[in-house]
């Protein structure tokens, strides 16, 4: 749906003001269980109960995207997908009801033959995963796991599917690891040069909640747009300020009561996708206490006093 779309459903609801147009894709979590323990990942330290996504909540959710009204793009959270038997159901009712993309990110170690076949019967046409090292004792170190099963997995499972099924496997750069060049040629001898196979050369970002910082460079910046990038909806339906409050530390609405747009286009939402967007007015302990943005000032807000109120 475009952005003038959106606009003229935000202003025909009465909620006047709209800082972001567009509801980003969605990204929902099907659970957060997690058969690794990743120091940067929110995961290990999470407040909130672990389980499943209700099955009425997802169809309800997917009723509000079918046809393209929005995009359930991602699914995954602070969990492993594949932990769930019923993900390849969940697959299918979205890609079915051309309700997005259907994605998700594993960590591969549980992405065995007969799983992939189940998925590529599902529907899953591309598949993004979450390596982050090559090295066995780093990944060892830090994700407590056997990089050479998840290698494996890969490889078999690139063998498998068809030529248009696209692959994208992340490798990380952190304080413990930096990517070189030596690292990308093993990563080619190891997973071939084929251009479906996507190498994504990421750094680690701060996560609120997560046990340790593992940035190479942490910092603290003056504003911040993670809010555009995806919408997560926990598994629960309570839906987080950003993708990186894996914990809901700022929650912005619940899925189960309100519709996908309600939650969006909430002023009191867009207020504060402008404030901390524009580094501006009140922005959430979340932001500016355990995440990287700084506290805005008296001088910086000032700028923003006339003609818009800042809240």
């Amino acid at each position: 749906m475009s952005a003038e779309s959106n606009t003229a459903r935000a202003a025909s609801s009465g909620r006047g003001f709209v800082f972001y147009s567009t509801v980003p894709p969605i990204s929902l979590e099907l659970t957060n269980r997690c058969n690794l323990k990743c120091p940067y990942c929110a995961n290990n330290t999470l407040t909130r109960p672990d389980g499943f996504i209700r099955w009425d909540l997802l169809e309800r959710l997917v009723d509000q995207c079918a046809d393209g009204r929005h995009a359930l793009d991602w699914l995954h959270g602070t969990g492993e997908p594949l932990l769930w038997d019923r993900l390849e159901e969940v697959i299918k009712l979205i890609t079915s009801r051309k309700a997005g993309k259907g994605n998700f990110a594993t960590n591969a170690t549980l992405l065995n033959p007969g799983r992939v076949e189940s998925l590529l019967k599902a529907g899953l046409r591309t598949i993004y995963i979450s390596l982050d090292s090559m090295n066995p004792e780093i990944y060892r170190s830090t994700r407590g796991g056997d990089v050479h099963k998840a290698i494996t997995n890969i490889q078999t499972m690139i063998s498998m599917v068809p030529a248009d099924f696209g692959v994208t496997i992340a490798l990380m750069n952190h304080k413990t690891q930096v990517i070189t060049d030596r690292d990308i040629a093993l990563f080619r001898d190891t997973f071939g040069p084929e251009e479906r196979v996507k190498l994504a050369l990421i750094e680690n970002g701060m996560l609120p909640s997560a046990r340790e910082d593992y940035r190479r460079h942490p910092a603290t910046y003056s504003t911040c747009s993670s809010p555009k990038d995806y919408f997560f909806i926990a598994l629960d339906g309570r839906v987080a300020l950003c993708g990186r409050d894996q914990d809901l530390m700022h929650v912005i609405g619940d899925a189960k009561v309100e519709t996908i747009d309600e939650i969006w286009f909430k002023r009191e939402n867009q207020i504060v996708f402008r404030n901390i967007a524009l580094g501006v007015g009140k922005c959430p302990n979340v932001c500016t206490k355990h995440c990287h943005l700084k506290a805005p000032s008296r001088s910086r807000s000032l700028r923003w006093a006339f003609g818009l109120t800042v809240n």
